[in-house]
Order: structure tokens, then sequence, then C-alpha cells
């Protein structure tokens, strides 16, 4: 499973604010803003817009951008809206009001923002970029390496764009230039446990095993509890005819997601390949009980268990 590591890229107006009434609230909301304190941030913004801070629309925007922030996407569509008022082409209200929109699941209304945002700066990378990102929900994969693409000539050092133009790769089995893409994103110092997990797969899929067990190990290194890095790691060793590895990898998995069938059921065919059929068989009932609808699981029961009684029978 492609695991997609998601950033909406705020967007905001950079305008000489000279000294004026409202402007000392401003920059302490900016300041609140970048540490996050977000409940500061949005007191210190709402003073600048009754202290009637200019560029007013700018207060607005920023506000917005917090209430997104804290999950009170209704507040940020309102802001953005207000902002939209005062300035009605302005690119970046558009962009950040079709984030929220995005993260609401209104892919349509979001990608009319998107469209609006880029038909008033034809340049703006981020809005490309967000736009592929509702292409890539709705699986619209061709469009969504369009729009991450153009974001990559517009800002050739886009990593995310790199990164998920690879999803998008790796989406349609173009597993090559998946590997190039993460690659590319890797340079540009976008080192994530699921920029690593995606290209390990990638890897395995082209048979690369060794290649794929590197990122895994990476992947699991940065996120210790990362139980389908281990997985996955544990069935190239696997295909490595290395089961003992294999078996470690499932039990690092199992420790991380105690409640992970196909973990389960992997240790067990590692397992049988050790000859360990008691181990096994308790692996693949572990694994029927977490899921019943796992059909392997009793298939590989049902082996071991023959097996078993054939080497009893001996």
């Amino acid at each position: 499973m492609i695991r997609f590591l998601l950033l909406l890229f705020c967007c905001f107006i950079s305008l000489n604010t000279e000294a004026q009434n409202g402007e000392k609230w401003f920059k302490k909301g900016e300041s609140a803003y970048t540490e996050k304190q977000y409940l500061d941030a949005f007191y210190f913004f709402s003073k600048a817009i009754e202290s009637k801070y200019k560029p007013l629309e700018k207060a607005y925007l920023y506000r917005g951008s917090v209430s997104k922030a804290m999950g009170k996407y209704d507040d940020a569509i309102s802001d953005y809206n207000q902002a939209l008022e005062l300035v009605p082409d302005m690119p970046e209200a558009y962009c950040n009001r079709a984030n929220v929109r995005y993260l609401q699941k209104k892919y349509k209304e979001a990608t009319a923002d998107y469209d609006k945002a880029i038909y008033l700066k034809n340049n703006f990378a981020e809005a490309y970029y967000n736009r592929g990102n509702v292409k890539f929900d709705l699986n619209k994969y061709y469009e969504a390496s369009a729009d991450y693409s153009k974001a990559i000539e517009t800002k050739p050092d886009f990593a995310m764009a790199y990164y998920s133009r690879a999803n998008v790769h790796l989406s349609l089995n173009n597993l090559d230039d998946a590997i190039v893409d993460y690659d590319h994103a890797e340079k540009l110092n976008l080192n994530t446990p699921e920029l690593f997990f995606n290209r390990a797969d990638a890897k395995a899929n082209l048979k690369q095993y060794t290649e794929a067990i590197i990122d895994y190990n990476k992947a699991t290194k940065m996120d210790p509890s990362f139980a389908e890095a281990f997985n996955n790691c544990g069935l190239s060793y696997h295909n490595l005819s290395k089961y003992k590895e294999a078996v470690e990898q499932y039990n690092l998995a199992i420790a991380a997601d105690a409640a992970f069938p196909e973990a389960y059921n992997n240790r067990g065919l590692a397992k049988e390949q050790l000859r360990q059929y008691v181990d096994a068989n308790a692996d693949f009932d572990k694994a029927l009980a977490l899921d019943p609808n796992l059909s392997d699981a009793l298939d590989n029961k049902q082996r071991v268990d023959m097996l078993a009684k054939l080497r009893n029978n001996k």
C-alpha cells in the first residue's frame, strides 16, 4: 500500500507593511503562527482586524490559515471569503480556501478554487501541486501527474512534487520512473519514512530485494512503529530465502502492531520453510482469529496440517 505523505501548501502574500495601526498585533500573530501557538495567533490577528490593519485582506488570509490549522474549517473559509471580498483577484486566498475544501473532501469546489488560483497566477507551483493531490485522491493519475510535473517545471526544487509524482508512477506500476522521482525527492532533502517505504516497495516489485531491504530499514529506523515496513522487509528476506531474517522482521512488525493478521500469516509461511510446523500453524490460527476472511491463512494452515501428518506417518 502506498504511503501518501500529505502536505497542503498555504500561501501568503508578501506586502510592505509600514508602521500603522494594528501592525504590532499582526506581527505578534505572525510570530505565534510560526511557532504553532494557534490560539495566540488567532487572538493577535483578530486584534489586527479590529484595529483596521492595512492591508486588511492579509490579516484575514493569515487568520484563515490559523483556523485551518486548528481544524475550524468553516471559520477558515469565512476568513478567506472576507479576503476575497476585499481583493477578488487574490490567488493565495483561492488556493488556501481550496486547501480547506480538499480537507473537507469537497473535491469539486476545491478544484474550482485551484483552477481560479492558477488562472490568476500561472506560475503558482503550490496550486498545481495541491490540485494534483485532488486528482490523485480521485484516482485520476494521469491528470495528477500532469499537475505535479507543472509544479516541478515552475519550481524545480519542489521535493514534494517529485515525491507525489513518484506515488502516481507507483500506482500505475511504472516502477523505474517511480524510483527516479523518489531519488530526486531524496536529493532535495525529503527524507521521510513514507518515501523510503514506497521506494522499497517499488524495488521489491522489481525483485531488487536487497536494495528494497536497505530502504525498508531506513523507514523503520526513522519510525520504529512502522509495522507495514517491517512486514514488507520480511517479505523481501523471504524472497531471498532468508527465512530466519524474515521471521525477525515479522516479529518486529507484530511488536509494532499486535493486530496485524498478514504479519502472522507471513511469519507462519517463513516458519513453514524452517519446518517449524507447530509454530507455523499457531501463526496461521492467530491470523485467522484476527481476520476470519484471510483465505490465504486458512489455505496455509490446511497445507501445513497435511505436511505435519505426512511427516508423522513416516
